[in-house]
């Protein structure tokens, strides 16, 4: 979903329902500007959150709502189920986030192989969102001119992992990057970041896998650069040659190239991230596998004849 009050987020899922209060215990670092009661009958739209700062003098604020019930993982539709399907066009579940995305997450949840399981254990979520449009006018900017998403989504996903730290807490969930861990996954995370100055990409951004039935090819993507206000990637391989120890560094690496250059590459560019493969790129504003969003196309020049449905992607 594009954009709309939040500009990030992200949650933790929960075995059973907690209270502001044991949040605010939780969060007892962090400075409390206001809370906000819900309102009875609106699951949706009115929930127990609290305030905290981010960038006070551009109106940057974190909201951290709780949710009594699951992760509302269907989109609802205007006539059966309007208060949900208004959440979601307002984009209360956070940007860059699709019907489906927990599904996806636990189909996909091949760093952490107990994400599927607690994914279907969870009872209640934490939204934890980051706006500069709370009490703003109509007319107010979205973000301020100087707004940098990966700090923006750093900040909240401390704050996620703070929480982590709670009895009652599953894992953590990034809706838009359609990831789950566990606290010590977000630890070595953040740990391997550091240590190779990059960004989280591993607790933002999550890589997939596909395979063509009978072509001998395969496809991993990631999913998640949006939150960067960068393109996804979708590398297809023959699977005779590679597998996907060899292609998932390729695509982070080719993550770290986007966020040092910028999307500087052009239709039919081609460019190499190892000895191994030299890629040939596509811009495509329609991903080849759900959620819809624009990726660029990556296929190596030295391999076997693409399969048809795969070759189109690089008119």
């Amino acid at each position: 979903m594009p954009a709309g009050m939040y500009m990030q987020a992200v949650a933790v899922l929960l075995k059973e329902k907690v209270t502001r209060d044991q949040v605010e215990a939780a969060l007892k670092d962090y400075q409390i500007l206001k809370r906000v009661d819900a309102e009875k009958g609106k699951t949706h739209f009115s929930r127990d959150t609290l305030i905290l700062p981010y960038r006070p003098e551009v109106n940057g604020l974190v909201s951290v709502s709780l949710y009594p019930h699951p992760w509302p993982d269907t989109m609802g539709d205007p006539k059966n189920d309007p208060e949900l399907f208004g959440a979601w066009s307002f984009g209360n579940y956070g940007p860059y986030t699709w019907p489906g995305s927990l599904e996806r997450a636990s189909i996909h949840s091949y760093s952490w192989e107990p994400g599927p399981v607690m994914a279907q254990k969870h009872q209640a979520v934490i939204v934890i969102g980051l706006s500069f449009a709370f009490g703003a006018p109509d007319d107010a900017p979205l973000f301020p001119a100087d707004y940098r998403p990966d700090h923006a989504l750093g900040h909240i996903t401390k704050i996620a992992a703070v929480l982590l730290k709670m009895p009652q807490a599953l894992c953590y969930f990034n809706p838009g990057g359609e990831i789950l861990r566990d606290r010590e996954g977000m630890r070595e995370a953040i740990q391997f970041a550091n240590q190779h100055s990059i960004l989280p990409f591993q607790i933002w951004t999550n890589v997939r896998m596909f395979r063509f039935q009978g072509a001998g090819w395969a496809m991993m993507d990631t999913i998640g650069n949006a939150q960067l206000d960068l393109p996804d990637f979708e590398a297809y391989f023959p699977t005779d040659q590679w597998g996907p120890d060899v292609i998932a560094p390729e695509l982070l690496n080719s993550n770290i190239y986007l966020t040092k250059k910028g999307d500087i590459l052009k239709d039919g560019d081609t460019f190499q991230n190892s000895p191994q493969i030299i890629w040939q790129c596509k811009h495509n504003q329609e991903a080849f596998m759900d959620p819809t969003r624009p990726v660029i196309s990556l296929r190596p020049i030295k391999s076997a004849k693409m399969p048809k449905e795969l070759a189109k992607r690089f008119k």
